[in-house]
């Protein structure tokens, strides 16, 4: 376990997975603020075996051996928070704090030292830090389902035209009653959707990713109009939908409402950008994959203070609503490359769930109930 005084360092693990044939190896690199390295050492930063804490470490130093003992950080002050120690079948759990925040993760390690007799129960398979750590978990979002909001907005707003990325069974698309444009790698549209996807005055169904369409295709061109209302729930990683986002509003009106889904994970377990390795704490989320797209709303939010973004609570990971665009900006596309990495230096971890849903300034999906309460915030 790496862990200094806050004041003066931050700690870094890299990487969230080590396996080998005997042991794991974790590198420790010390950064200060301004993010320089250090290259001093560090007394006192690692609990082992004994309980002893282990000096000495210099960044760059590879640790190894079983992490019986973790901290929590939060707000500079560095505190006892409990102990771990190696789980049957010679799996052991390093606890890692990180500064600036009470969220705490661990990463899994194989090796083939005994289990102590002594050593307590090991974590259940699949669990992460979210039963110890409240920032990397949260109770499910309270507002009605995303869905009946989407459904609101269409009987509100009434759009003449409508794209949506990510069509999966048609759920989302049947509520649209305008010329149309779906696209989706691979549709699999539910028979009891058939009907009401299709009942459209045009409908351009494009089975192919969102960057090929917009490569070969203009929106604006096949439906002869700006794009009114849009809905991106494609691939559920954070630059994916970012350069969905730059595309769509191209073809937008300022007035124009794009809707972005998924932004809102209420655990670190289902906001991997692997699908297959989602993991959640609770039955009934069995099967939730946020992705990474938290970062791109809030990449939105810090990079283009212009948009109107509504974001509300709607179950089950939240629905951001998005007007005042500028389809002849450049802000993001000019500084693609650099948003991504400043996307992907953002740890969950390290900004904690419930801060995150603070700074997004989350609304109750109750607010736009009302017809009038919809009206005042939009128009087409």
């Amino acid at each position: 376990m790496l862990v200094t005084e806050c004041d003066e360092f931050v700690p870094k693990l890299l990487g969230q997975t080590y396996e080998g044939e005997t042991h794991a190896l974790l590198q420790a690199i010390i950064i200060n603020e301004e993010g320089e390295s250090i290259d001093r050492p560090v007394g006192g930063v690692l609990a082992r075996d004994n309980l002893n804490l282990f000096d000495g470490v210099r960044p760059g130093d590879l640790l190894s051996g079983v992490a019986t003992e973790f901290f929590e950080v939060k707000r500079g002050a560095l505190g006892h928070a409990g102990k771990v120690g190696t789980g049957g079948s010679g799996v052991n759990n390093a606890i890692v704090a990180m500064v600036n925040s009470v969220s705490i993760r661990y990463v899994r390690q194989r090796t083939v030292q005994p289990q102590a007799p002594d050593a307590p129960a090991p974590l259940h398979e699949g669990t992460t830090m979210n039963d110890m750590a409240a920032d990397l978990h949260v109770p499910d979002l309270a507002g009605e389902h995303y869905i009946t909001t989407l459904q609101r907005l269409h009987e509100a707003l009434r759009p003449k035209t409508y794209l949506e990325i990510g069509v999966l069974q048609g759920d989302s698309l049947k509520l649209a009653r305008c010329a149309s444009i779906a696209i989706d790698p691979a549709f699999h549209i539910a028979p009891d959707n058939l009907q009401d996807v299709f009942a459209k005055p045009e409908l351009h169904c494009y089975q192919t990713g969102s960057d090929e369409f917009f490569d070969r295709h203009s929106p604006r061109e096949i439906l002869g109009a700006p794009i009114d209302m849009a809905f991106l729930d494609g691939m559920h990683r954070c630059e994916y939908l970012l350069r969905d986002f730059i595309n769509t509003e191209r073809h937008c009106k300022r007035n124009s409402v794009i809707a972005l889904h998924d932004c809102l994970p209420v655990e670190a377990g289902i906001a991997c950008r692997v699908q297959s390795q989602a993991r959640s704490s609770a039955p009934h989320r069995t099967g939730w994959w946020a992705g990474d797209v938290w970062r791109t709303s809030l990449l939105l939010l810090r990079r283009r203070p212009d948009l109107q973004m509504t974001v509300l609570d709607c179950s089950p990971t939240g629905l951001v609503l998005i007007t005042n665009l500028d389809p002849a900006s450049s802000a993001l596309s000019n500084n693609y490359s650099q948003c991504v990495q400043d996307m992907l230096a953002w740890d969950l971890a390290e900004i904690g769930i419930a801060p995150l849903f603070a700074e997004m300034r989350i609304s109750a999906a109750s607010e736009l109930q009302a017809h009038e309460a919809i009206t005042q915030r939009f128009w087409l």
